[in-house]
């Protein structure tokens, strides 16, 4: 008997399995097909978007333009700064684009990334307050871009970005509904202080789109985007924008939003601000960010959005007062000394703290004369287009210039006097053995509306009682009349008086072409230094500040410290500051090497390792400090060491900061041997233009230097940057000069390698310095290597 090929059993399990799945897909079929319960109320019957389907933004290759050599550019505007510091879900190659159309603009961009640690915030809404930092960042920037912030921003960081759009800053928003965790409200709180509102919406249009229905076109260009009008723009996932704001973009008629419905033709680029806090139309709201990215900004015409958005940005016009030194400077700008008494050592230290604080924000100072100041301000002769700064003191502005006058000032000086007819009252002297009955004598005080005299003296009268019992009767005795003491005041066009010695002035003028003048006065030169301290510190605290001038008090008791003595003919002069030589050097054989390196561009290239190269194949071993990572060495560690090499020489921005120069001093005045070796020294520097090094000359006066370098004139490389010349005292006590600037260069003669030493001198430590004023990699062949073992044997030397 044969069995069945299937058993009822196992059909009927077929059959139930049958039914059972039937019965779960038959509700899913229902729902998603037919009753379509899966679908959103708001979303049109259009078939779902696939990638398959979206067109990819793709670009039309074309040829790139040459780029454009500037011979010259005068300063960079400030940087557009941008917010990443609140959790923004954005990457930074994003800004590409932007950045592309902002450089050539002349704007570079900053990213504020923040050092608030994500992982120990536990509420968004109690995010780090971050106000102190982005103040630092807003000062001299140009712009803020905030674009999809996560984290609530706290009012004293709006505060901050109220004051920098008030005070000419411009401000670009950005809330996108594709980037997660954009929610409108969280933005609001940044934007509705300035009459902007972003709605908790997105836009789509199902008739005309760019291959996805939130893929919408922009139909109206309106105020100032006016040029776009007829460009084809698509916005890539956005919302719709109101408030108190003038529309830039709208969207087509067709264009729906998924909340505000009967409404069409919705704001999606929009100027805010209010008038009332000075902030109107220097904010720009938009509600896409895809369209300023690759690779949607090659599609259509988004990439002019991008050059409107940058031109925005760039347009920014910060109100510079005399306080935002020194935003407000080109990069060159002369320096003059305006004092009646002579310059002293003190006063040129201002000088070189300015210069190297404009140096490192990439301007030049150089000196100049009072008569570039005179000629400049009564317009005799035509003048150097260029920015000033002076420093002077009032008797010198006064007599000599009209400086103190265009600043609304003049000075006066009063002199008090007796009244006419009067004599001083008799001074009471008690008998011998009496006790003395007089009371202590009371403080001169001009009275109110004393009468002034044709040379502009205060009238003044002064009455002495004494009170005396009748035995016994004290005899008088005239007392002497004191010399009247005259005292400075500066009076102001509405008869304010200040007095002189007590306030010191920090103004800007306005001269031709768009240059600035920057006078720091002071009654002498303790009262210029403060100002000096104001303008280079930003603490204008005790000041009375306005948009082109800083009224600020000074203490008459804080007097200069007193010169140094001027030393007999042929010893050299201390600068201040410079400490006593003290014999206690505890120097070794060893030999650091200063890599100055922390104002490095990237085209630069060091020259510390040769130096390093060089000795270590000489047996020596040298220690490398970098000023980058590990900032400048301090004194105590420099005496550490028998020879310091300082070297910068292959850095454009190079050269020694005030904070170097002074533990440089520090070690030199210990005995110790120091190379300077920068194409800006601040030792032996000249007031010269830089001019280019093309050759060298080989000199005599130090023959330890010059072994092995050949007697013939060496030919340097084409093309090499400008230098600073320096300058060396001629005589039997100077500096030796080992090397010179060639006939075909610029100064020629002027020294670029020389040694001085304090032999001789009474207080001799054995100190030792070493000035090369150019880069040692700008020697052919091996001659950079044979000076640096020439430098060793001289500078290592018993």
């Amino acid at each position: 008997m044969t069995r069945p090929l299937f058993s009822r059993p196992l059909i009927l399990r077929a059959i139930l399995g049958v039914i059972a799945l039937l019965l779960l897909v038959i509700p899913f079929f229902m729902r998603s097909v037919v009753w379509r319960l899966n679908d959103r109320a708001y979303v049109a019957d259009v078939p779902v978007a696939s990638m398959a389907a979206t067109p990819v933004p793709t670009a039309t290759p074309v040829a790139l333009e040459p780029g454009t050599v500037r011979v010259a550019q005068g300063m960079r505007a400030g940087p557009v700064v941008v917010d990443l510091a609140h959790g923004n879900r954005l990457n930074r190659n994003q800004f590409e684009p932007l950045a592309a159309a902002l450089a050539r603009q002349g704007l570079g961009i900053r990213f504020w990334l923040g050092t608030v640690d994500i992982l120990t915030v536990t509420n968004y809404q109690d995010f780090p307050d971050q106000s102190e930092e982005l103040q630092g960042l807003l000062e001299n920037a140009s712009a803020l871009v905030v674009a999809s912030p996560f984290f609530l921003w706290t009012q004293a960081e709006i505060g901050v970005v109220q004051r920098f759009v008030a005070d000419g800053g411009h401000l670009l928003l950005i809330s996108d509904p594709d980037v997660l965790g954009d929610m409108a409200q969280d933005i609001n709180n940044l934007a509705e202080p300035f009459g902007i509102v972003f709605n908790d919406d997105y836009l789509y249009d199902t008739t005309v789109n760019d291959g996805n229905y939130t893929y919408i076109f922009q139909a109206q260009f309106l105020d100032q985007a006016a040029d776009l009008a007829g460009q084809e723009v698509a916005f890539y996932g956005a919302r719709s924008i109101s408030g108190e704001v003038m529309p830039q973009a709208r969207s087509a008629g067709t264009t729906l939003s998924s909340v505000r419905t009967g409404v069409t033709e919705f704001t999606t680029v929009a100027l805010g601000g209010l008038t009332g806090k000075d902030t109107a139309w220097r904010v720009l709201a938009m509600s896409d960010f895809d369209v300023l990215t690759a690779p949607f900004v090659e599609r259509h015409d988004n990439r002019r959005l991008v050059e409107f958005v940058a031109s925005f940005l760039a347009s920014a016009q910060r109100l510079d007062t005399v306080t935002d030194f020194p935003a407000y400077l080109g990069k060159q700008v002369a320096l003059i000394f305006g004092n009646a008494s002579a310059v002293n050592a003190q006063i040129l230290l201002e000088g070189s703290r300015l210069q190297k604080s404009l140096e490192l924000t990439g301007r030049q100072l150089d000196l100049a004369s009072t008569t570039v100041l005179t000629g400049t301000l009564q317009k005799e002769r035509e003048m150097p287009a260029i920015d000033m700064i002076v420093l002077a003191d009032y008797g010198m502005v006064d007599e000599e210039t009209t400086l103190l006058r265009d600043l609304g000032f003049r000075l006066v000086e009063v002199t008090p006097t007796p009244m006419p007819g009067e004599e001083a009252a008799p001074a009471l002297t008690p008998q011998a053995g009496a006790e003395s009955l007089l009371p202590a004598p009371a403080a001169s005080v001009v009275a109110a509306g004393a009468a002034m005299t044709a040379t502009d003296s205060v009238v003044e009268s002064t009455a002495i009682s004494a009170t005396a019992t009748p035995s016994p009767i004290p005899t008088a005795t005239p007392a002497a009349t004191p010399t009247p003491q005259a005292t400075l005041y500066l009076e102001m066009v509405d008869g304010l008086r200040l007095v002189a010695s007590q306030t010191i002035l920090i103004g800007q003028l306005q001269l031709d072409e768009g240059h600035r003048l920057v006078a720091i006065l002071g009654k002498d030169n303790a009262g210029i230094r403060a100002g000096v301290d104001r303008i280079l510190s930003g603490d204008y605290s005790g000041c009375v500040t306005g948009r082109d001038l800083a009224i600020c008090s000074f203490a008459e008791g804080e007097a200069p410290p007193p010169p140094a003595p001027t030393p007999p003919a042929g010893e050299p002069l201390l600068l201040p500051g410079t400490p006593t030589p003290q014999g206690e050097g505890q120097a070794t054989s060893a030999i650091l090497v200063v890599d100055d390196n922390d104002l490095v561009s990237p085209d630069d290239a060091g020259e510390a390792d040769v130096y390093l190269q060089v000795l270590t194949q000489m047996g020596h071993q040298p220690i490398l400090w970098s000023t980058t990572t590990q900032g400048t060495p301090p004194v105590e560690e420099l005496r550490e060491y028998r020879w310091v090499i300082w070297s910068s020489g292959g850095y454009e921005n190079g050269g020694p900061g005030v904070n170097d120069v002074d533990v440089m001093l520090g070690y030199i005045n210990t005995g110790g041997h120091l190379t300077v070796s920068s194409r800006r020294p601040f030792f032996g520097m000249s007031p010269n233009d830089p001019s280019v090094i093309a050759d060298v000359e080989v000199g005599d006066e130090a023959p330890m230097l010059v072994v092995g370098l050949p007697s013939e004139v060496i030919e340097l490389a084409n093309g090499l940057p400008p230098v600073t010349p320096l300058e060396a005292a001629v005589g039997d006590t100077g500096p030796k000069v080992a090397l010179r600037r060639g006939p075909d260069s610029g100064d020629a003669g002027a020294p670029l390698l020389f040694l001085a030493t304090d032999a001789g001198d009474a207080n001799a430590s054995g100190a030792q310095l070493m000035v090369l004023g150019m880069s040692l990699t700008w020697f052919p062949g091996d001659y950079d290597k044979q000076l640096v073992r020439n430098m060793a044997e001289v500078m290592l030397a018993p």
